[in-house]
This record gives C-alpha cells, sequence and structure tokens, in this order.
C-alpha cells in the first residue's frame, strides 16, 4: 500500500469541444491547482480526490491538501469557495498557499482562519469559502482542527464505529467580521481512518444534511480499509444523476501497529508533566482506553520520580522511558544510569506497593550501570493491535 494517492477524473474525450469547452477549461485549471502529491509517512496513508459537478455554475473552488511541516507535523485542509469559474479556482488557490503559509510560521488552525477572515475583508475581494483545518503529530496521533461553515470531518475507529467529529465552529471565512471560532483537539489511534471532504460529498436536492452525513457514515463504516480504496469508494457513493456540486474528498488512515516510543528526559521533577502528556498521547493512539492509561500513567509517574529522586542529584543525569504494545498488553521501562541511595532501597514502601496494584507486572532491576523498572499492563483499549 503506497503512502500518498492523489487522482482528479478526468472529463471524457470530446467534452471540450462546442459549448462544453468552457467547462472543460474550468475543469483543467481546477485540476491543475491542487496537489499532485501527497505526503509519504511511515505509519500513514494518504489519498485525496476531486471530482466536478454537473453543474458548471457550481464548478471549481474546492480543494483538499496534505503538507508536512518542518516541525514533522502535517497540515490538513479541506475548503470551498463560494462561487465558480476561474475566479473560484483562484481565490482557493490562494487560500491553499495561505493555509500553508501560516501554519508554517506556527500559527495554530483557530488562529489560521482568524487571519484569514480578517484578511478577506482588508483585501476587498469578497471571497467567502467554507473551510476545515487540522494539525496532524504523527507520532502521537493527536489532532487540533478547527472549522469554518464546514460540514464535519469523520473518524472511523479501528473496531469500526464511526464519529462524526462535529465540534463548534464559526461562520464561513469572509462571511462576516466578527467572526470567532473554536478549535478542538482528539486522536487518531491506530487503525483509525479520517475523511475531510466538501458539502458536495452529502448534499442532495430535496434531503436535509443529516440524512446525507448518515449516508456518509453507512459507506465509511462498510468502506475499505486502505485510503485510496477507500476514497474511491465516497466518490461513487455521491455519483448520482442529480448531484450538481463538485466534491473534494481526501483520506488519512493509520497503520494498526504502532510504533514503540522513546524519550530521554532530564533527571529533574519538572520533566514529569511533559513526560506524562507524551506517553498519554502515544497510549490514546495505541488504543489504549482512558481508564487503563490513567492507571498506567500513575504507575509511570511514580517510578520515574523514583529514578529522579533516589538515582541522581536533580539534573545530573537523564532518566529514559521505552513502550511498547504488543496484543493486550503494554510494557513501560524506565531506565536511570545513576546508582540508587542505600538509605532509600529500590524495592518495597508505598512507591512499590502502588505501583504493583496499579499494574499487572511490575519488576525492578537494579545494577551496576543504573536500575531498569518494567511495568508491563493488560489493557482492554479500544482496539487489538
Amino acid at each position: 500500500m503506497t503512502g500518498h494517492d492523489t487522482l482528479t477524473r478526468r472529463s471524457p474525450a470530446g467534452r471540450e469541444s462546442g459549448a462544453t469547452r468552457p467547462r472543460f477549461l474550468v475543469e483543467e485549471i481546477q485540476r491543475s491547482l491542487l496537489p499532485d502529491r501527497l505526503p509519504e509517512l511511515p505509519g500513514l496513508h494518504f489519498a485525496g480526490r476531486y471530482e466536478p459537478g454537473l453543474d458548471p455554475q457550481r464548478q471549481a473552488g474546492d480543494w483538499y491538501d496534505a503538507f508536512v511541516l518542518s516541525t514533522g507535523h502535517v497540515l490538513l485542509s479541506v475548503g470551498d469557495v463560494v462561487g465558480a469559474g476561474p475566479g473560484a479556482a483562484s481565490a482557493m488557490r490562494a487560500l491553499r498557499t495561505s493555509i500553508q503559509l501560516y501554519v508554517s510560521e506556527g500559527y495554530t488552525p483557530r488562529q489560521v482562519l482568524e487571519r484569514l477572515n480578517r484578511r478577506a475583508f482588508e483585501d476587498g475581494r469578497g471571497d467567502i469559502a467554507t473551510m476545515l483545518i487540522a494539525v496532524l503529530e504523527p507520532t502521537s496521533g493527536r489532532l487540533v482542527f478547527a472549522s469554518a461553515g464546514h460540514p464535519p470531518a469523520v473518524v472511523r475507529h479501528s473496531h469500526g464505529d464511526v464519529e462524526l467529529l462535529a465540534g463548534v465552529g464559526g461562520p464561513p471565512v469572509g462571511a462576516t467580521p466578527k467572526a470567532h471560532f473554536a478549535e478542538h483537539e482528539t486522536v487518531l489511534a491506530a487503525g483509525a481512518a479520517l475523511v475531510l471532504y466538501t458539502d458536495g460529498l452529502v448534499e442532495r436536492r430535496g434531503e436535509d444534511l443529516d440524512t446525507g452525513l448518515e449516508r456518509l457514515q453507512k459507506a465509511i463504516h462498510a468502506g475499505p480499509c486502505d485510503a485510496g480504496p477507500l476514497a474511491d469508494d465516497l466518490i461513487a457513493s455521491c455519483d448520482t444523476i442529480d448531484r450538481s456540486d463538485d466534491v473534494a474528498v481526501l483520506v488519512v488512515t493509520s497503520d494498526l501497529d504502532v510504533a514503540p516510543l522513546h524519550l530521554q528526559v532530564l533527571a529533574h521533577p519538572r520533566v514529569l508533566r511533559s513526560m506524562r502528556l507524551a506517553l498519554s498521547q502515544w497510549l490514546a493512539r495505541a488504543g489504549v482506553s482512558e481508564c487503563d492509561a490513567s492507571d498506567l500513567l500513575l504507575a509511570v509517574n511514580e517510578a520515574a520520580a523514583n529514578a529522579i529522586e533516589h538515582a541522581y542529584d536533580p539534573g545530573d543525569g537523564d532518566v529514559q522511558l521505552e513502550a511498547e504494545r504488543a496484543g493486550r498488553f503494554v510494557t513501560v521501562r524506565i531506565r536511570d544510569t545513576g546508582t540508587w541511595r542505600p538509605a532509600r532501597p529500590v524495592s518495597g514502601g508505598l512507591g512499590m506497593q502502588l505501583m504493583q496494584r496499579l499494574v499487572d507486572e511490575c519488576i525492578i532491576t537494579p545494577g551496576p550501570d543504573g536500575t531498569t523498572v518494567e511495568l508491563r499492563a493488560d489493557v482492554d483499549g479500544i482496539g487489538e493491535p
């Protein structure tokens, strides 16, 4: 399975002749402005599709994008410019480029929407567009997103349940100068699929949006696991005689296996919070339930705090953390390279009792090169990698 897959459907032969030539040219312009390649990243797979609508008055302006930032995060966006023709395609290109620029400069999805909205009224072009912007952290699966009047993204979890990422959004960019946008966060866990799309995928004449969203969720639930085939299925599911609007679809799928987590932090109490956050995000991506993750995080925090307190003077060494999941079990190892003070033994005591209650197995192995604490937990989780 390839890491990327992008496709824009071409018009049938002869479609460009006669009265249909302007329509064909608009489609060609639109296709040329969409990405010709999507990212290739370990464990993640991307597919993009664009299908022109049947109504020439509503063609152009839809886009999808996936772009790797210098931080290693991935920018994801979909959007739909109000209007049609070369003007809408030009506005789409400007918006897509601006989104890449702003996120590359460190702005969050909510801040990007605010800047785009402010600029829409400063430059006087009058362009209005719905859009959804998200930033994905590949290692942890952390997804931060914000919407401007756009249909909700959809996640299919590894166990098959389908979820709308609705949240509180805001009005379309360019609709009102005093717009407020909200930012939301979730985790794209192992084995999950994320679907972003424009409204042409769900809207039909004579039916409400909820009906279209329900149809989309059923199609995603029954669809293939791989990103490209799933994107094809979704386009086929909306290919009806009354579909007048363009459709853009972006699918991101995550492999079922989760790469082990490796951290090395300074042996100082102030690093415990960031260590817990990194492990928490990894556990969510590994499909560990909140209840199991909470117990494991508490046990790991106790083990790391003990290493920091007893193996070194503050800030004199490092603590290493490794986490991996194999089937039902998650194993976390905390290692130091110091020498524990004889007055505070490495076994027994309240800390040891706490760790033993929180996990299924707790093994402490002291040695001449340091001490290793191994914690093993049988997790329920939301999936079985």
